[in-house]
C-alpha cells in the first residue's frame, strides 16, 4: 500500500516572482524550492541550520556579500566567575580575565554539518552568488528564475 497523497490546504501564487506554492496541513512540503539568503555575517545557529538544509538537498544558499558564511562553529564556555563579581553579567560574553592581564575562553564543543564538514573559520560555500546590498528588499536578491 503506497503512502497517501497529501492535498494542499492553501495555495499561494506570485506570477511576477515565478512562484506557485502549496501549504500543507502537516507542514511537509518538500517540493517547493527553498532559497536561504546568507552573507558573511551568517554565523553560529543560523549557519548550522543553513548547512543542514543545504547538505540534505532541501535548500539552495544565496550569498549576498561573498561566497561564504562567517564560519562560527564552536561553543565556548567561560570559566566560573564568583557571584559577588559586579561585572559577572557583562563577562559572560567576553574573555574571563586572569590576574596577569591575559584571559581565557574554553572551547567545549564543535559543530559539524550533516555531511560532517567542519565549517569553523571556513564558513559554508553558497550555491548562488548575488550582489545584494542591505539597502534593497530581500526579495530582489532571489534568482530571477526560480527552479
Amino acid at each position: 500500500m503506497g503512502s497517501p497523497q497529501l492535498q494542499p490546504e492553501a495555495e499561494y501564487n506570485c506570477p511576477s516572482c515565478g512562484l506557485h506554492m502549496h501549504r500543507y496541513e502537516d507542514g511537509l512540503d518538500i517540493s517547493t524550492p527553498l532559497y536561504l539568503l546568507v552573507d558573511s555575517r551568517t554565523a553560529s545557529a543560523s549557519e548550522i541550520l543553513a548547512s543542514s538544509l543545504q547538505d540534505n538537498g532541501r535548500a539552495k544558499l544565496i550569498g549576498c556579500s561573498g561566497p561564504r558564511t562567517f564560519g562560527k562553529a564552536v561553543i565556548q564556555t567561560l570559566p566560573f566567575l564568583p557571584a559577588a563579581d559586579p561585572l559577572r553579567a557583562l563577562r559572560r560574553t567576553q574573555v574571563s580575565p586572569l590576574s596577569d592581564g591575559s584571559g581565557i575562553v574554553v572551547t567545549t564543543a564543535r559543530y559539524q554539518t550533516p555531511k560532517r564538514t567542519d565549517i569553523n573559520k571556513q564558513g559554508i560555500e553558497v550555491d548562488i552568488q548575488k550582489d545584494c546590498p542591505p539597502s534593497i528588499e530581500a526579495a530582489e536578491c532571489l534568482p530571477t528564475k526560480l527552479s
